[in-house]
């Protein structure tokens, strides 16, 4: 009985630990990556660095993938860049701050893979430049 007890424990144990979801990546803090038009996600870190950020955003395909990286810095606040280099999908940016329902998204879109990472760098070491950067709505 005790063995099936502790198997039960350790399995239910490994689903808890398992790490943050598609479904809460605007919520929990860190550094998540959505590809695929929503087919692909993976958890970078909880407690990512500009290092993690830079490397993260180079080593995706923006011209041939769709890809939305999105860093949450306390629960709910986030900024999402995303998109592609292909001209009918384009670039975005998004700030999100969940707990006082806004939701802003950039007027003119960045056009850069180098634009989306200076945002995403500007609101980690939360200098806010990346609000005059571009122009919030």
């Amino acid at each position: 009985m005790n063995f099936k007890i502790a198997a039960l424990l350790t399995s239910l144990l490994s689903i808890v630990s398992c790490g943050p979801s598609i479904d809460n990546s605007n919520e929990t803090v860190g550094l998540h990556v959505i590809s695929g038009f929503g087919e692909k996600y993976s958890f970078i870190s909880n407690s990512p660095n500009d290092i993690d950020i830079s490397n993260t955003i180079d080593n995706l395909d923006w011209e041939g993938g769709f890809h939305q990286v999105i860093l949450v810095t306390s629960p709910g606040i986030s900024i999402e860049v995303g998109g592609s280099l292909d001209p009918s999908d384009g670039l975005s940016s998004v700030y999100r701050d969940l707990n006082k329902e806004i939701y802003r998204v950039t007027v003119e879109p960045p056009a850069t893979v180098e634009e989306i990472k200076a945002i995403l760098l500007s609101f980690h070491s939360g200098d806010n430049k990346w609000e005059s950067m571009y122009q919030y709505e």
